[in-house]
């Protein structure tokens, strides 16, 4: 389970690597309530897609970049499961890339009502 000052993954390929336009990141955090955070990020740094998992249930949570600074892109999501807006800082050069697929962190069909 995720501890309250867990500090944000990346996963894919790996840093260092050459970023094409069809590329992602998948970033992960955690809210202060447990639940699971988890983004998609396009190569311009934006959250395109937002997801919240806790005890087996995974709703959609709202997430934006919000600030872009040279060393950093701060992303906040609206936790479903608890209201809270949860901030949290990432470093580009820490990210991994991986090809975009059709596929989302999530299929619609599988988030809450």
């Amino acid at each position: 389970m995720f501890g309250l000052y867990e500090k944000p993954r990346v996963s894919g390929h790996g840093p260092g690597q050459e970023v094409t336009q069809s590329m992602v990141a998948h970033i992960h955090s955690a809210c202060e309530c447990q639940a699971r955070l988890e983004a998609v990020v396009d190569r311009d740094l934006r959250a395109t897609l937002g997801t919240a998992t806790l005890r087996g249930q995974r709703d959609t949570a709202p997430a934006l970049r919000v600030l872009r600074t040279e060393g950093r892109f701060d992303v906040s999501w609206t936790c479903p499961f608890c209201g809270r807006v949860v901030l949290r800082s990432f470093s580009p050069s820490g990210l991994a890339w991986q090809e975009s697929s059709n596929t989302s962190v999530v299929d619609p069909a599988t988030v809450g009502p």
